[in-house]
């Protein structure tokens, strides 16, 4: 994750565009969580919602990572 914001970061610093560096960076935490959630809940009826700026696909740098279990 530290590595991935690194690199969204230089890409900003080279080529400001912040709606693109915010939903790449939603996207890094997307793929994290995915990974997290198949290998940590065996519950089919569960899920996990993106709420906030993360659900609106907006996740700024140093904000926090809002989900739902629902």
């Amino acid at each position: 994750l530290k590595a991935r914001r690194e690199e969204l970061r230089n890409r900003y610093l080279r080529r400001p565009d912040p709606a693109r560096v915010l939903a790449a960076h939603a996207a890094v935490v997307d793929s994290l969580l995915a990974k997290l959630w198949q290998a940590s809940v065996e519950d089919d009826g569960a899920a996990l919602v993106a709420v906030g700026g993360y659900g609106r696909g907006a996740l700024f740098p140093h904000s926090g990572v809002d989900v739902l279990v629902l």
